[in-house]
Formats: structure tokens, C-alpha cells, sequence
């Protein structure tokens, strides 16, 4: 996702200066978020174009290269954050407070491996429905 916003917003219209999302899961809800930073005269395009995106997500399956890019993306950036002690105590923490286990990173990627196209587009179209959505803007 943050790819995605980073070419389609900042590189190919230069609104933002930084863009980037992240996903906070919990045991029965979450928070998926996005902040950009932009001049007070950009906002309302910036804000249109992260909603395109967000709806271009939930409309439309990702093909299987950029899949598997997105595989290999997140099975790496998961990969660095175990090397950092604190990270590594903190995501094993909320596993077993959400989960009741610790799952192993052979699991997680196996489970990330599973995952299919179709599978992202039936989350995203839960996810990034528009009259769930809601701002905080500060100028």
C-alpha cells in the first residue's frame, strides 16, 4: 500500500512530501491509517487521490506479479523487524493476547503465501469503504 500511494500520489503529482499507511490489528476490530503531509493547498486533492486509490484496492484484483511482489514486500519487511528485539517481544506479545500462541514465521509466511488475489479484494472492499472513513487534518 504505501508503494502504491507513494508512486500514484507524491511521485506522480508531487502533493505530498510523505505518504504512508500502516494497520494496527486487534482482537476483534483494527485501525488502517494514512498520513500524507502536504501544503494546506493540496489537501482536498491529496485526500481525493488517497480514496482513489484506497477504492481502486477493493475494485480491482491485483495481478499475480504485483501479488507476489506484496508477498515477498511483507515477508521481508517482517523479516527486519525480528532482528530488533523489542519488535520482535512486542508482535509475539499481541499474538498471544489476541490469539492465545505464538505463531512461528515459517506459519506467518505460509500463511502469507496462501493468500490470493481474491482474498485482498474481498478485505479491501470490507476495509476501505468510504462512509467509514474519517479525517483528522492539521494545519
Amino acid at each position: 500500500m504505501n508503494s502504491a500511494l507513494n508512486m500514484n500520489i507524491r511521485e506522480k503529482y508531487g502533493f505530498t512530501y510523505l505518504i504512508e499507511s500502516s494497520f494496527n490489528a486487534y482482537s476483534d476490530n483494527g485501525i488502517f491509517q494514512v498520513y500524507a503531509g502536504t501544503e494546506e493547498k493540496y489537501i482536498d486533492k491529496t485526500i481525493a487521490l488517497i480514496k482513489q486509490q484506497l477504492r481502486r484496492f477493493a475494485d480491482k484484483k491485483l495481478s499475480p506479479a504485483a501479488l507476489q511482489r506484496a508477498k515477498r514486500q511483507l515477508k521481508g519487511q517482517l523479516s527486519v523487524q525480528n532482528d530488533y528485539n523489542r519488535e520482535e517481544m512486542l508482535a509475539m506479545g499481541k499474538s498471544f493476547l489476541n490469539y492465545g500462541r505464538v505463531q512461528s514465521m515459517e506459519e506467518t509466511f505460509s500463511d502469507i503465501d496462501s493468500i490470493t488475489s481474491d482474498d485482498i479484494l474481498q478485505v479491501a472492499g470490507e476495509i476501505f469503504r468510504e462512509e467509514d472513513f474519517s479525517a483528522l487534518i492539521y494545519k
